[in-house]
């Protein structure tokens, strides 16, 4: 209950502004990690080879330096970013060109 409160008043103390350059650099690197798919998936090119892919190191630092995966990140920015990642795994996998199996 403590922690949730703190991190109430930690969002309440955040500027707009730092919100808004959060969400800007979750959005790019969830498009950018969407872009790394089609690369993958759509146009064949391995992973270690597309410019997308390799450009989701400089979108995912921007979203970490912007302080992003705190505990204190907003759930619905957090949610964005994590759709990326899941996204840039994706693409990272099917790259790998071994069948795929979950179980």
């Amino acid at each position: 209950m403590i922690r949730a409160i703190a991190a109430a008043v930690v969002l309440q103390a955040t500027p707009a502004w730092a919100q808004s350059a959060l969400r800007e650099a979750a959005v790019e690197f969830s498009d950018n990690a969407d872009v790394c798919l089609l690369d993958v998936r759509d146009n064949g090119l391995k992973y270690d080879r597309s410019y997308n892919c390799q450009r989701l190191k400089l979108t995912s630092k921007k979203y970490i330096d912007a302080g992003g995966h705190l505990p204190e990140t907003p759930p619905d920015i957090a949610l964005i970013a994590e759709r990326g990642r899941a996204t840039a795994w994706t693409a990272r996998a099917l790259s790998a060109g071994a069948p795929l199996s979950l179980w």
